[in-house]
């Protein structure tokens, strides 16, 4: 009797395995369908942006650079003041 009740106990486990398993796969393969479409509305709305002023878009990424640049000297710099005794 206690076997064949930790058999049942067994196969339901094994189902709801297999359940949360189907549900997880369908859940990654949504949120991966839904990366795509969100990647590809970003470049579209890039494209359109671009089209629509170029001289903006140009400015903007120079800024970026700008910062960049500034970051990693700002960077390098505290690297180097933390080596000094």
């Amino acid at each position: 009797m206690a076997a064949t009740n930790l058999e049942n106990q067994l196969h339901n486990a094994q189902k709801n395995l297999l359940f949360l398993q189907q549900e997880h796969a369908s859940m990654l393969k949504g949120l991966h369908a839904e990366i795509r479409r969100l990647q590809q509305h970003c470049t579209d709305l890039t494209y359109e942006l671009t089209l629509k002023n170029p001289n903006k878009i140009y400015f903007l990424n120079l800024q970026k650079k700008r910062k960049r640049k500034r970051k990693r000297k700002l960077d390098s710099h505290s690297k180097n003041n933390k080596n000094k005794p």
